[in-house]
């Protein structure tokens, strides 16, 4: 039994972690199931089973994510990727058959959710004996024998609570020395609070990594796609070769005014004042 809301939608389940509150709802206007976490919505997927397999609203295949995946594998060879974050679990879909990819999520009721085939599909058709490392992203990445990896994508940002540990310098200093020869870092800003595209300008800045940015509205907008705020780094210009070429992709804005650190985040800097 939900709780009935306005506008199509009803509530179907609802958990409090430590880490907030989780609900899926069910929206009939437009046949989908939404993950959120407070008021952030955190992931959807279309109710019709011949649409389960499309990442939908951040990482539709119109958008960044899947312009990246399209880039990326213009070039050969099996590839090794590691996601901090999972929400519904979208992102699964990209994956192709013989790559490795793995989930770290700090939070086990997202889990339990992105499994849960009452509402969500995406882990149970895509991401096959993929393994979800349930803990803090940074600390599981920084355990011994873990990557290296082609591809890292930082996806934990889009709550109105930032883990600001997984965006400083001594963060990026790890992501580097987890990223293959050649990798790709990327990561999903999309954030109704936070301005943090200079945040990872200073990341990428203070290990001597380059990037692009992409600030992407869907048109037209439809149901399963969402506007959404990309950053793609490399180590150097010839890694972003495939992105450059494509005007939708775009310099970075400059870096803030001091890269964040474990000792000091500047949230302040980095709000959105109405």
């Amino acid at each position: 039994g939900g709780v009935a809301s306005g506008g199509g939608t009803d509530t179907r389940e609802i958990h409090r972690t430590f880490f907030g509150i989780h609900k899926v709802v069910r929206d009939s206007a437009n046949d989908m199931f939404q993950l959120y976490n407070g008021m952030t919505l955190h992931g959807t997927q279309f109710l019709d089973p011949a649409r389960r397999r499309e990442p939908t609203d951040y990482y539709y295949p119109g958008g960044p994510l899947g312009q990246f995946f399209d880039g990326l594998r213009r070039g050969a060879g099996k590839k090794r990727v590691a996601v901090i974050g999972l929400g519904a679990g979208a992102t699964a879909c990209y994956r192709r058959p013989g790559e490795d990819w793995v989930f770290f999520e700090i939070d086990g009721q997202v889990e339990a959710l992105a499994r849960d085939t009452r509402f969500f599909h995406f882990m149970d058709l895509c991401a096959g004996k993929t393994p979800v490392v349930l803990g803090d992203g940074r600390l599981r990445m920084g355990e011994a024998g873990v990557g290296p990896f082609d591809v890292i994508i930082l996806d934990a940002f889009g709550s109105d609570a930032v883990p600001a540990h997984l965006l400083t310098t001594e963060a990026m200093a790890l992501y580097r020395t987890r990223l293959a020869p050649g990798g790709h870092i990327l990561f999903h800003l999309s954030n109704r609070h936070m301005r943090l595209e200079p945040v990872a300008a200073g990341m990428l800045q203070s290990v001597g990594m380059t990037g692009l940015a992409q600030t992407h509205i869907p048109a037209p907008p439809r149901p399963g796609t969402r506007a959404s705020l990309w950053v793609v780094g490399a180590e150097n210009a010839t890694g972003l070769a495939p992105f450059t070429a494509d005007n939708r992709w775009r310099q970075l804005t400059a870096a803030g005014s001091r890269p964040w650190s474990d000792d000091y985040w500047n949230f302040l800097e980095a709000i959105k004042w109405k």
